[in-house]
């Protein structure tokens, strides 16, 4: 199924626990595409404090496989080096990676983490 129908499903049936899977895949889909395009970010968030990403997302929930596209973004607090903004992003996307995945494994969604 395509990402908006799994966000439709989401909010139709108000699950939390789908909704944490799926900030799951943004986040890492979020980390992926910092690690892989470091350099670029680090130029980009010179020119500015917010950027946007297209996320790939690719993932399997009980109700089948969710594929395609997310708009998110990176930004850092104003007036910090973007190296240093871009590194405080990662961690903080880490922690919130490894706090929903925690949640999770305590759910009916623990084989989908």
């Amino acid at each position: 199924m395509e990402v908006n129908d799994f966000l439709r499903h989401i909010s139709l049936m108000r699950d939390n626990v789908y909704s944490t899977l799926f900030g799951l895949e943004i986040n890492r889909a979020k980390l992926r595409y910092i690690q892989e395009n470091w350099s670029s970010l680090v130029r980009a968030l010179e020119r500015t404090d917010r950027i946007s990403l297209e996320l790939q997302l690719d993932f399997q929930t009980p109700i089948g496989r969710v594929t395609g596209s997310f708009m998110s973004h990176v930004s850092i607090r104003e007036g910090m080096p973007p190296e240093e903004g871009l590194m405080e992003v990662l961690e903080r996307t880490k922690r919130i990676i490894k706090m929903d995945e925690d949640f999770l494994r305590r759910t009916y969604m623990k084989d989908y983490i």
